[in-house]
């Protein structure tokens, strides 16, 4: 998306899903006309469990596991709070 590369090879019938910050960080006047005339839209959803009690508590606690693993794996000073954003949501929709 930010180099203009072609995205419709990656995209068939799926859906395509996001975090609100993704959408956010794109800043480039260029690169935001470029994601509103795309032939398909992104939904854009927040990490949470899937359970029917969502709390405050749960969704930390998932945020304190993508934190923990991050720092387990040396990539925690690289991640940005968005970016943990996006392995959390990819984590609650493999549950």
């Amino acid at each position: 998306m930010i180099k203009g590369s072609d995205l419709s090879k990656y995209i068939t019938n799926h859906k395509i899903i996001t975090t609100p910050g993704v959408i956010y960080e794109i800043k480039d006047k260029r690169a935001r006309e470029r994601l509103q005339s795309l032939p398909y839209k992104f939904e854009q959803k927040m990490p949470t469990p899937k359970s029917q009690a969502i709390s405050k508590y749960s969704i930390l606690k998932m945020m304190f596991l993508v934190h923990n693993f991050a720092l387990l794996t040396g990539d925690l000073s690289t991640l940005s709070e968005v970016d943990m954003n996006v392995i959390a949501l990819c984590h609650t929709m493999i549950e």
